[in-house]
């Protein structure tokens, strides 16, 4: 009786706050659109699925990835920089083999506390519309760590709106989702932005980690693929973090190759205290953690690429490095193929609501640490 008293009091409190938005001017999307379409990937449905073949053709393993994948880490940058790496780490998967895609990003450009989930049904490429698996979306957000946010692209208030805009304005689930439609087909999808889980000492809260693979756990199953989109190194004065002005290349190199380590190994305490020795600025270090602790200890872990412009930067300049993973269980065979709907390109009905996107214009802004490209950049980001 309780429980169905909060799901009540949830759905009620939702029903509430539309409502009010609707009273202000706003409109609530149903869909999440993408808003780096066109500036850090092809912005139609032929470019962009040739350029994601193109990529994926191109990559080549380093070694075979044995039995069944169960996660891989991406980086989220533009594809002029990052498409070659984000390519290995999907390069192993088949259409039909996954009905559920958990997508776990660090939030870019918003500061928030705990996790949220956009409010939508859909998340827009131009290849297609993405369901979102609405029922588990719902149940996490019953976690006081997990919210439930609308999605908002018109207030009709002069620009005077205060609302703080996360998924409207984030990239790190929305650059990864053209690699997984083109090579799963259709599936639906539970897309997390996890914001601040840090302690007064500014350390990732291993009590928050815990609670929220507890919360994973129970709708992990062996057709659910996790994916945390990830950066490495963020390295320069732009990014705010700069250890050491001597031999920066070898430097940044050790930096990267030690999370590695740690990450590959699931090593959740040593990579914790990485951060905490170096102050890394990694985007995705909760989500990299959180994958950490929700991997099974049979799996094997494969670094299938690496990148970093640490070597070509020149004096003074900056650099950001990415990596391709996987883990797989080597026990289990690869999952059964199964049929899978074809997904139309999309296009939106209102071709304006491309430049409408709430308060950030595409490849502008700064996040919590200096990462997003700022206005003048080239439009292939980060």
């Amino acid at each position: 009786m309780k429980k169905h008293n909060g799901i009540l009091r949830t759905r009620w409190v939702a029903l509430t706050a539309l409502v009010v938005l609707g009273a202000l001017g706003a409109s609530v999307s149903q869909v999440r659109l993408p808003l780096f379409r066109g500036y850090w990937y092809p912005d139609t449905a032929e470019t962009l699925r040739t350029a994601c073949e193109q990529y994926l053709n191109e990559a080549q393993l380093p070694m075979p990835v044995r039995g069944r994948i169960i996660a891989c880490v991406s980086p989220n940058a533009g594809y002029a920089n990052s498409g070659l790496v984000m390519a290995h780490a999907f390069k192993a998967l088949e259409a039909g083999q996954y009905d559920r895609v958990i997508v776990l990003t660090g939030a870019h450009s918003a500061r928030f506390s705990g996790c949220s989930i956009p409010l939508v049904q859909y998340y827009a490429t131009p290849l297609g519309l993405v369901d979102l698996d609405i029922a588990t979306c719902r149940r996490l957000s019953m976690s006081s760590l997990v919210e439930s946010r609308s999605v908002l692209y018109r207030v009709t208030r002069g620009g005077n709106d205060k609302r703080l805009a996360i998924h409207e304005t984030e990239h790190g689930i929305e650059v990864v989702l053209p690699f997984l439609q083109t090579t799963l087909g259709s599936f639906e999808l539970v897309p997390i932005v996890v914001g601040d889980l840090l302690d007064a000492d500014g350390r990732i809260r291993e009590s928050a980690i815990d609670s929220l693979v507890n919360l994973l756990k129970r709708i992990v199953d062996d057709r659910t693929l996790i994916v945390v989109s990830s950066n490495l190194t963020y390295y320069g004065e732009r990014y705010g973090y700069t250890p050491f002005k001597e031999n920066p290349a070898e430097g940044i190199e050790w930096l990267d190759k030690q999370a590695l380590h740690y990450v590959l190994n699931r090593d959740r305490r040593g990579f914790l205290d990485y951060l905490e020795k170096t102050r890394n600025p990694i985007d995705g270090a909760a989500p990299l953690a959180i994958l950490m602790t929700l991997l099974p200890e049979r799996v094997e872990g494969y670094l299938l690429n690496y990148k970093t412009a640490a070597r070509e930067m020149g004096e003074g300049g900056s650099s950001v490095s990415y990596a391709a993973l996987v883990f797989a269980d080597p026990a289990a065979p690869p999952n059964e193929r199964r049929e899978t709907r074809q997904v139309q390109p999309w296009e939106p009905a209102d071709v304006s609501d491309i430049s409408l996107y709430g308060p950030m214009a595409p490849v502008s802004g700064e996040d919590t640490a200096g990462r997003l490209s700022q206005k003048g950049e080239t439009a292939g980001g980060e």
